[in-house]
């Protein structure tokens, strides 16, 4: 891969890797100008057929038309020819997801632990409102 190995996207200086799949690479990522955190996921179109592709497009417009405090928010869009980059909003680097939060704090305190199921449930109220499933639910996807 050659394009994807840039080190700002857009408005976006990347980080650092946070993981990767068959087709894509999440990066962290910073707005140049604001230092504001983000994610940014990259999409390489040559590993993907038209299935996984409407899928990423049917993603890309979930997320924006979706704005709640505890659903990611979609902050940009980049195409390139052999690239697509969705920028997402995420947790500040201190935080960072719930499986590096577990990993380094060990268990939660009950009330803690009530609170992030709390704000779990609302996001997942908003999207069945829509008829959407999540799919993914792990540590390591929650923010």
């Amino acid at each position: 891969m050659d394009e994807e190995e840039r080190e700002e996207v857009g408005e976006y200086k990347l980080q650092g890797l946070v993981g990767k799949g068959s087709f894509a690479e999440v990066h962290r990522a910073a707005h140049r100008r604001t230092g504001a955190p983000a994610a940014v996921k990259a999409i390489d179109r040559r590993l993907v057929d038209k299935r996984v592709h409407d899928g990423i497009l049917q993603e890309r417009e979930i997320l924006r038309s979706i704005d709640h405090p505890n659903i990611l928010r979609l902050l940009d869009t980049i195409d390139t020819t052999n690239m697509m980059y969705l920028v997402l909003s995420t947790a500040t680097e201190a935080t960072g997801d719930l499986d590096a939060f577990l990993h380094k704090h060990g268990r939660l305190p009950e009330a803690v632990a009530k609170d992030l199921m709390r704000q779990l449930a609302e996001g997942l109220k908003v999207l069945r409102g829509r008829n959407i499933v999540h799919r993914d639910l792990k540590p390591h996807a929650l923010f």
